[in-house]
């Protein structure tokens, strides 16, 4: 039996590990912008570094009228701003609003990064691009590399050099890669700012409470008080409490399995 329990110890071990470092990555991949936060008044803007002339549609659940919204820039960036009358017909009751603003164009500009070449002469590109990104241009000291030196090999995500062009360079020089893609969608998160409440302002209102929920018994003569209700609701549990249960269930897991080892030594001695 301990032999079993042995054997399925540490994969469930390894299991728990893997499973709570995926909770903890989740999303993190999502590229999206956020709006300035809305005190309840005016208009707020998000700025988003893709080219205007891109720039498609703006949804929630559907299409927004395009009324209701403002869209300016250039070709290095896109301002959307949402005006006031629209932004007072939302309710907020989920605190946090996300639109999705799409981008349609042929070889729209979305990012670049800086990259030298590895041993096997690759240039390995971000996994968390857009889908749809490929590879527009590489400069190398801000001259386009001509693109026979290179092949992009969409299958493994990285770009191959010749060993002929690679050869040519005693160091590792830094390239700086442009992506393009023709249809994108930015993810614009939209929140309130919503004041905080004063200790003095809490007291005033569960006092306010109280005095309503105060009912006379005109028949009796008799004074009935309701309690006042909670100015917070208490939490029954804590979401983040997560992964420190997953700590606290490997390391119960290792004592276990050390526990069992040593008596069997000791059991055999």
């Amino acid at each position: 039996m301990r032999k079993v329990f042995s054997m399925f110890t540490v994969p469930l071990a390894i299991l728990i590990i893997l499973s709570f470092s995926l909770m903890s990555v989740s999303g993190s991949t999502e590229k999206h912008f956020s709006f300035e936060k809305w005190t309840g008044n005016g208009s707020v803007s998000v700025t988003v570094d893709i080219d205007k002339s891109a720039f498609a549609d703006l949804k929630i659940s559907s299409e927004i009228d395009k009324s209701n919204y403002s869209v300016s820039g250039n070709e290095n960036s896109t301002v959307i701003t949402l005006k006031e009358g629209f932004l007072k017909t939302l309710d907020f009751y989920d605190e946090e609003y996300n639109f999705t603003a799409h981008f349609n164009k042929e070889g729209i500009n979305i990012t670049s990064f800086d990259a030298q070449i590895n041993e096997q002469n690759d240039i390995a590109i971000p996994s968390t691009l857009p889908t749809g990104s490929r590879v527009n241009k590489i400069t190398l000291n801000n001259a386009v590399v001509d693109n026979s030196y290179y092949t992009v090999l969409t299958d493994s995500n990285k770009i191959h050099f010749n060993a002929e062009y690679a050869a040519l360079f005693s160091g590792q020089p830094t390239f700086k890669v442009y992506m393009v893609s023709d249809d994108i969608y930015v993810t614009l998160s939209l929140t309130k700012d919503i004041p905080e409440t004063t200790t003095e302002e809490q007291d005033s209102t569960a006092q306010s409470t109280t005095e309503e929920n105060t009912t006379t018994n005109t028949g009796t003569g008799t004074t009935a008080s309701k309690p006042p209700l909670d100015t917070e609701i208490p939490r029954t549990g804590d979401e983040s409490s997560l992964p420190t249960l997953g700590i606290i269930a490997f390391i119960a897991v290792i004592g276990l399995v050390v526990a069992m080892r040593f008596g069997k030594k000791k059991k055999g001695e």
